[in-house]
């Protein structure tokens, strides 16, 4: 791997996006040509200009106001591709927060893998003390789409025994190598389907069908404010009236329409409406229940 491309779909974040930009300039050294992509849907709070006075060297790419994550990742890696032709492409949130080492660790770990596979990050909360959001999925149960996480979500972060590449059924968005191979195979992020989630573990399970490694590294972390997520996910506990709406809409992580869609395309078709109710009934009950005491 010689180049990669760091895609950020932007929207309102302005000051988000100025220090994962600085965050990026401040990265140790790696023997690979970086640049970067910004895609800018719609965002009404200067952020072109930020970006034009300040990170000159930086691509900006204009969406819509309608684009959403999904086809702002598609439309930047589409530009990286016909314009700076780059050996793979790193998808990041606009809030991301990394450290100096975590490009090394990535690049690190996908040179020890001898063939093109999706690498994600380990997602942490930016809590005091860090928690542990996404480690990967170690096993899947086919008919019920329902994976068994190597941590458990929220549980604190130790960097002395938290390291190491594993194999995983899905992945986060936020930090995921994607190799130009794989585009080249198995297309691009389905914007379609799922516009704003879901995109990050439809591809890495399409991947994986298609004979791809997916994996996830520990040692190449990325933190985010928890807050920003989306409305009506459990955890936020945020008023019974918006977790419930959540469910309708379909740019909600919580979104039914999302679940049918994604559990049609990977799981045992013909039991969607029993996967959908034990869904909202697992939904419900972490957001009633399970994340009641837990602050992020």
């Amino acid at each position: 791997m010689r180049s990669i491309a760091v895609i950020i779909p932007t929207f309102n974040r302005k000051d988000c996006l100025h220090s994962l930009l600085q965050q990026l300039a401040a990265q140790q050294p790696v023997a690979i040509h970086l640049s970067v992509v910004v895609v800018v849907d719609g965002s009404t709070d200067g952020t072109t200009e930020m970006l034009a006075q300040e990170f000159p060297d930086v691509h900006c790419v204009i969406g819509n106001g309608h684009w959403w994550f999904t086809r702002s990742a598609n439309e930047g890696i589409r530009y990286a591709e016909n314009t700076l032709k780059p050996d793979a492409f790193l998808v990041l949130n606009d809030d991301s927060e990394i450290a100096p080492d975590y490009l090394r660790q990535l690049v690190t770990a996908a040179g020890t893998i001898r063939q093109p596979a999706l690498i994600g990050s380990l997602s942490l909360a930016n809590t005091q003390p860090p928690m542990v959001t996404f480690s990967g999925n170690r096993n899947l149960s086919r008919w019920r789409l329902k994976s068994t996480s190597y941590l458990a979500p929220f549980c604190p972060f130790d960097p002395q025994t938290m390291t190491g590449l594993y194999p995983t059924y899905g992945l986060v968005g936020r930090g995921m190598l994607i190799p130009q191979a794989v585009i080249r195979r198995i297309g691009y992020l389905d914007e379609a389907a799922f516009p704003q989630y879901g995109s990050d573990d439809d591809y890495a399970l399409t991947a994986r069908g298609q004979g791809i490694p997916v994996y996830i590294c520990w040692d190449a972390r990325v933190s985010t404010s928890e807050q920003l997520t989306s409305d009506g996910t459990a955890h936020r506990q945020q008023k019974p009236l918006v977790f419930l709406k959540s469910f309708f809409n379909k740019y909600s992580i919580n979104s039914i329409q999302k679940h049918v869609t994604f559990y049609r395309r990977h799981g045992i078709a013909p039991l969607w409406p029993l996967a959908t109710l034990i869904f909202i009934a697992g939904t419900c009950r972490a957001y009633f229940w399970k994340y009641r005491n837990i602050k992020v």
